[in-house]
């Protein structure tokens, strides 16, 4: 502590000079501040915009499909959450169809509910197929005519929903994306829209059942 001596004059700290003048080639530098590492946003948080200053909801939103092999009985649901609460949810029925247009629509009427509702969302579904209909391979196609190969004409299964998505991609304007999650691994919300397809299912064909047969 030989930098500074009590002064018997002024009872006050002041500067040795003698001590100063012998380390004075020693350049002492202002300690920078640290600088946060920046954290990205959770993205059920509120965001600020920084176009207008205008706060926007993110949400987390997630879709399921299903079929019954047997009586082609299939159904489709969706919920979007706000910080891991669910604030809409719906889901629908449909006779002779399959898993895969089901998966489809279950997105579809997410995206319609969203783009409605002008929202900001990350989707998440476990139909790769879907996700990779969605973000690779449908303007591809678009290009090709609506046809999966670019020299000749290759069907495009379940077209009128592929075209669908087209259509509501064309509206999103970056501001919502679709993610692929591994199905039936914890995720809470990923296993609610799988309970609201099989309630779907399981009350029509008990409705089924229940009708009178007509001769």
């Amino acid at each position: 502590m030989g930098y500074f001596k009590r002064s018997r004059n002024t009872k006050r700290f002041i500067i040795d000079k003698e001590v100063k003048e012998k380390h004075k080639h020693l350049n002492y530098k202002i300690r920078k501040q640290v600088k946060p590492i920046p954290v990205k946003p959770d993205l059920d948080e509120i965001m600020e915009s920084s176009m207008n200053g205008v706060k926007t909801m993110i949400y987390k939103a997630y879709t399921d499909g299903g079929c019954d092999l047997n009586s082609r009985h299939g159904s489709w649901a969706y919920c979007i959450t706000l910080n891991n609460k669910i604030i809409k949810e719906d889901s629908g029925f449909e006779r002779q169809t399959t898993n895969n247009r089901m998966e489809a629509t279950a997105l579809i009427k997410c995206l319609e509910t969203l783009i409605k509702d002008n929202s900001s969302a990350s989707i998440y579904l476990d139909s790769e197929l879907v996700v990779k209909t969605f973000n690779l391979w449908m303007h591809k196609w678009k290009k090709h005519g609506w046809s999966r190969n670019k020299h000749k004409q290759v069907e495009v299964k379940n077209l009128d929903l592929v075209m669908q998505l087209d259509s509501l991609k064309s509206q999103i304007k970056n501001k919502i994306s679709v993610e692929w999650i591994k199905g039936h691994s914890g995720i809470f919300f990923n296993e609610h829209v799988d309970d609201l397809c099989s309630i779907q299912i399981n009350k029509n064909k008990t409705y089924d059942s229940l009708k009178p047969m007509t001769l």
